[in-house]
């Protein structure tokens, strides 16, 4: 079998076999479900609160045995760097993108080496109008690979109850290089908001990015 284990926004693809009459398990990846239903998800010892939504591991403190972050998953051509200069405790995330920005290779076989990190959380947009994202960047030789002067570092998704996509929101926004800058852009969420995915890095661009210190600002 194979089956994700773990927290509501926080689980692991495990390759479950049985082996001489014991069962073992192999650790996969990280990795984002729907939730379970039922009695199972009832039990669940630690619960999010979709009232005060938050990130776990936004300094990108912790890693992996594999070296992606810990609290993060379907992580892309990310590597945590430990530098003096980061900006929150040790350690930031470094994205490097090889998107191909040429017209001629626009076409579904050409080479797309993306960059990004995700992290589901819960917020309800009956208690929270907004969210203020608050994090440090800094980019060398960013370019926009969909014909925009600048290129978003954080996307963010929002859903409804029944998990319909109800908006993506763009945020950022940077290009060329730029040392280390503080960013804090604000989000309106809508009433029927219930669940988000954040997306960080570069989904749409090549060159590099590092980002420390995201946290999640909230307003009622």
């Amino acid at each position: 079998m194979i089956i994700p284990i773990g927290e509501r926004y926080q689980q692991t693809f495990y390759l479950c076999k049985k082996v001489d009459g014991k069962l073992e398990r192999e650790r996969l990846t990280q990795a984002l479900f729907v939730p379970m239903t039922g009695e199972a998800e009832d039990k669940r010892e630690v619960l999010p609160d979709p009232n005060k939504p938050s990130l776990i591991g936004g300094g990108f403190e912790e890693v992996r045995e594999n070296g992606t972050p810990i609290g993060w998953h379907y992580a892309r051509n990310v590597r945590i760097l430990q530098d003096a200069e980061a900006k929150e405790g040790s350690h930031f995330a470094r994205f490097t993108s090889e998107m191909d920005n040429r017209p001629a290779n626009k076409s579904a076989d050409a080479p797309q080496k993306f960059a990004q990190v995700l992290q589901g959380f819960a917020v309800d947009g009956r208690n929270v109008s907004k969210i203020r994202f608050e994090f440090w960047a800094r980019g060398q030789n960013v370019v926009s690979t969909r014909g925009r002067f600048q290129t978003p570092i954080i996307v963010l998704w929002l859903y409804d109850e029944d998990r319909n996509q109800i908006a993506e929101i763009l945020q950022g926004p940077c290009s060329g290089t730029f040392p280390w800058r503080q960013y804090s852009p604000e989000v309106a969420i809508p009433k029927k908001t219930r669940e988000a995915i954040l997306l960080v890095g570069l989904p749409q661009a090549s060159g590099q990015i590092d980002v420390d210190g995201l946290v999640i600002k909230t307003e009622r």
